[in-house]
């Protein structure tokens, strides 16, 4: 697989943060809001521009632009699908906005691994994908638009399984990268455990 065109990012932001009881994107991470922490890791991953999937302006005084979803309540695929045909990108690496201890080593595996016609995405473990830690080709905006008029809003049944390249997670693991890895923050609880080990 051979990876080329432009990449940009995605930051998943439009949840409610019901659990958190607040917007999880601007909890303080190492001295600045969390969603500038994930930007500045994108970025150090290679992109070339990072987008926000939520509200328009929603968090444009922090210097970022947004994109809003073209089919409302579709959750993260709604996200993926509405960045990915905005930007223009050839790739978009996307995360949640939620997942701070992502190694860096690990979304520059996943670029090196994608293509504009895949999906490129890592296990945290055996059997279980991560589909918003991962990448997705700007040929696979059809089968995302399909699945989002059919109602079908589950990401990993949204794009047929020849197109699927999965890093498993015994080659994680090699790596030194565990499920860990993709801990994220839904409640006050998470973000004091993590926020010890930032």
């Amino acid at each position: 697989m051979t990876a080329g065109g432009t990449v940009h990012g995605c930051l998943l932001a439009g949840g409610r943060s019901t659990r958190m009881g607040r917007d999880k994107a601007l909890l303080p991470w190492r001295g600045r809001p969390l969603l500038v922490h994930m930007v500045e890791l994108l970025q150090a991953a290679g992109v070339e521009k990072v987008w926000v999937s939520a509200p328009a302006q929603q968090y444009c005084d922090l210097g970022l632009d947004s994109v809003a979803d073209e089919f409302p309540g579709c959750g993260p695929l709604g996200g993926i699908y509405s960045v990915l045909h905005a930007s223009g990108a050839d790739r978009l690496l996307v995360t949640a906005c939620d997942l701070p201890a992502l190694p860096l080593a690990l979304l520059q595996l996943l670029l090196r691994r994608s293509d504009v016609s895949h999906w490129v995405v890592a296990e945290s473990a055996p059997g279980v994908t991560e589909p918003l830690c991962s990448v997705y080709g700007r040929d696979l905006l059809p089968e995302l638009e399909a699945a989002l008029r059919l109602g079908r809003l589950r990401v990993a049944a949204a794009v047929a399984a020849e197109r699927k390249v999965v890093i498993d997670a015994r080659e994680l693991r090699a790596l030194g990268i565990g499920r860990e890895a993709f801990a994220n923050l839904n409640s006050p609880r998470d973000f004091e455990e993590l926020a010890v080990d930032a």
